[in-house]
């Protein structure tokens, strides 16, 4: 006896688990009851989550494996918004899992006959929005590397080179990016189940110089390779994510403590990247493989960034990401006193006589659980192509939790904040009212706009 299997997703591929992801086989043992489907991870061992007894319908047996592997994986890493006083990579293991799935004949008396397996591939938790036309989510891992809302481009290092996704305008206008403590670069590290089995290099490049054609030369290099990922944490196979701060970036590269000037100039100090660098330049590749992927990062004040408000969300493959406003902020006191009753505020006059337990002679309108709470107003107008901001927006109004970094002094040297999750006084979790982007504005500069109040009580 035998099972045949009929569809299932090709080897070492990425599927989507917010879509279905089906597999079907058939078997020559007519006496079976149910084919028992089994997730396992790529060792054998099962994942923890439940088996699945399909019964045989229409001569197949079907399984939705996105129904169970799901709920398995999620969104929420509130751990992995902070910047961190001691650099590291952040690993977000939530949002990946690598599977195969075992199929077991079980006769109706519980015994079990033949069995096949799958053949191995990755559910990640990515939205609807990156469903190619083959229905995976194949095509960003495979091709743009970067994990990435901002819009990108296509080019060619030289004719029949690598291809090269950059993220950023290329019509000289402000970079999708600019550069905070918050800023990330985040990918899919391949390997071979274990240690990382192909050389990837990230490389930071700091321009001080940069054209609206060009970035000319950088006069600051440093670069992250897979030893350097090893011993800070990465993790293979996972959703990487690798701090832009240019002190981590030291810290962590390969530089050991500082950035390099190119072709063999000695060290640089962090200060004078800091108070020298334009634009940081971010590439990722595998040594010998395309494409290559490039993201630009602009430094606030020479893009003009007047009044900077840093937010930071989940976008559509679950990393955060964060993007800064340039924009004036309106604050108001709003307050809701809705929830009013009569209560009795005499203390004499309810119950001195009999009339007291049926009525409320001395009855006042007092309000339930009056709030008041601040309430803060942006408005933004954002310098980017149409297209490319209507991707910004729908990622960020569609992330399930928002963070606000709040630069505002304290009251007083004590009046610390401590957020529950993220640890930092700077970072406060925030709720966002319903926003709206104006795509396409009589041909203008696209404008999006929000409310947003502090989530937790502070």
């Amino acid at each position: 006896m035998a099972i045949t299997i009929t569809s299932q997703p090709n080897a070492n591929t990425f599927w989507s688990s917010e879509y279905p992801c089906v597999l079907k086989c058939t078997s020559d043992n007519a006496s079976i009851r149910y084919i028992r489907f089994r997730l396992l991870d790529h060792s054998g061992t099962e994942i923890g989550v439940p088996d699945y007894f399909a019964p045989e319908i229409g001569g197949e047996f079907t399984f939705n494996a996105s129904d169970y592997i799901n709920h398995h994986l999620y969104w929420l890493r509130d751990d992995l918004v902070s910047f961190d006083s001691t650099p590291t990579i952040h690993v977000y293991d939530n949002l990946t899992q690598d599977v195969e799935i075992q199929m077991d004949e079980i006769e109706t008396d519980g015994t079990t006959d033949a069995t096949a397996t799958s053949n191995e591939f990755i559910f990640a938790k990515f939205k609807h929005q990156v469903y190619n036309t083959n229905g995976t989510a194949q095509e960003y891992i495979d091709n743009r590397l970067a994990l990435s809302t901002n819009p990108y481009y296509l080019d060619e290092a030289f004719p029949g080179g690598p291809e090269l996704f950059i993220y950023a305008p290329n019509d000289g206008r402000q970079p999708t990016n600019v550069l905070t403590d918050y800023s990330r670069f985040s990918l899919f590290l391949e390997g071979s189940n274990g240690p990382f089995s192909t050389t990837c290099a990230i490389g930071y490049f700091a321009y001080e110089n940069p054209t609206s054609v060009s970035l000319g030369t950088a006069f600051a290099q440093a670069y992250i390779l897979s030893s350097d990922m090893a011993a800070n944490g990465a993790v293979a196979e996972k959703i990487n994510s690798f701090p832009v701060n240019i002190s981590d970036v030291a810290d962590i590269g390969t530089t050991t403590g500082s950035w390099q000037i190119p072709l063999g100039g000695g060290p640089i100090s962090v200060a004078d990247v800091t108070s020298r660098y334009k634009v940081i330049q971010v590439t990722a590749n595998y040594v010998g493989q395309e494409p290559i992927t490039i993201a630009l990062f602009g430094s606030p004040s020479f893009f003009r960034v007047r009044c900077p408000k840093t937010f930071i969300y989940i976008n559509r493959f679950g990393v955060h990401e964060s993007i800064t406003f340039s924009s004036k902020e309106n604050q108001r006191i709003v307050s809701s006193r809705s929830n009013a009753a009569l209560v009795n505020t005499d203390v004499y006059g309810a119950h001195s006589d009999d009339l007291g337990s049926y009525l409320l002679t001395g009855a006042r309108q007092r309000a339930i659980n009056p709030r008041s709470e601040r309430e803060f107003t942006i408005k933004n107008t954002l310098p980017y192509l149409p297209e490319q901001s209507q991707e910004i927006a729908l990622d960020f109004f569609a992330s399930p939790v928002h963070y606000v970094v709040d630069e505002g002094k304290a009251f007083a040297p004590s009046a610390t904040i401590s957020h529950p999750d993220t640890g930092t006084q700077k970072i406060k979790r925030i709720s966002i009212s319903d926003g709206t982007t104006d795509v396409v504005k009589q041909n203008r500069a696209v404008e999006i706009s929000f409310t947003y109040r502090y989530a937790d009580i502070i």
